[in-house]
């Protein structure tokens, strides 16, 4: 069986090139950025997205920052929780690389505010 032709990668990531955070410049910084991805599950849910992204996974990249969990949750929502760290580690290593500021830490529930 033939495989099909490779798409280049201005035609695969061209999404990134209609936000105005990434365009040309961004798509350019992502395509091909290397990182490092741990063997947990927020790890692991981080690297596909950052691979969709334009990413590759390499044990010479940059290591991924996952924001602590600070409480323990219902094991049924584990899988949500790890999740949404992985999410927030993959658009925190996009900022990085096409050299947008961080955001703050965005998993501090209305307790660890004060409130």
């Amino acid at each position: 069986m033939k495989r099909p032709p490779a798409i280049p990668p201005e035609v695969r990531y061209a999404k990134h090139r209609l936000l105005p955070e990434i365009g040309d410049r961004g798509l350019a910084a992502l395509v091909g950025a290397p990182f490092r991805a741990g063997d947990d599950a927020a790890s692991r849910f981080a690297a596909t997205l950052l691979e969709h992204s334009g990413l590759v996974e390499s044990v010479e990249g940059t290591p991924l920052t996952l924001e602590a969990s600070t409480r323990d949750v219902d094991p049924k929502l584990r899988v949500a929780r790890d999740a949404t760290r992985g999410a927030i580690a993959a658009v925190q290593r996009i900022r990085e690389q096409v050299g947008l500021p961080q955001a703050a830490n965005l998993l501090r529930d209305e307790r660890d505010r004060g409130r």
